[in-house]
């Protein structure tokens, strides 16, 4: 599962040679322990190996293209839940990528945390 807490942008420098800023992402994996940080040639950690708690999660597979439809998705399973009177745990969701064979699209799992029954986290 891939998590972009933050979107990237490139840059021009005085050169014209284009700046392409360091992508920090999350990707998540199951594994049973942690490791050692591994760290690149300017010595700034490349890997960070980070435990995350397990969590209950409402989850709607998608197949199409990026665009509408995949926020069209995203909202209908926002509204699933307020409906099915289901709290949300934070305000992130998660996009968990399958294969795809079909050229221009995606297939993948929204994944939606729950709170926990009895108390709803702020977001």
């Amino acid at each position: 599962m891939a998590i972009f807490p933050e979107q990237i942008v490139a840059s021009v420098d005085h050169d014209g040679h284009v700046l392409i800023p360091r992508l920090n992402a999350e990707l998540r994996v199951p594994v049973s322990n942690t490791a050692a940080l591994v760290h690149g040639e300017d010595g700034q950690p490349d890997i960070e190996f980070v435990r995350v708690d397990r969590f209950r999660a409402a989850c709607r597979l998608y197949s199409g293209q990026v665009g509408v439809s995949l926020r069209e998705a995203q909202e209908e399973i926002f509204s699933w839940m307020d409906a099915a009177g289901l709290a949300r745990h934070g305000t992130r969701h998660h996009h968990a990528y399958m294969p795809n064979v079909l050229p221009g699209e995606i297939t993948l799992e929204l994944r939606v945390p729950i709170a926990r029954e009895g108390r709803e986290t702020p977001g």
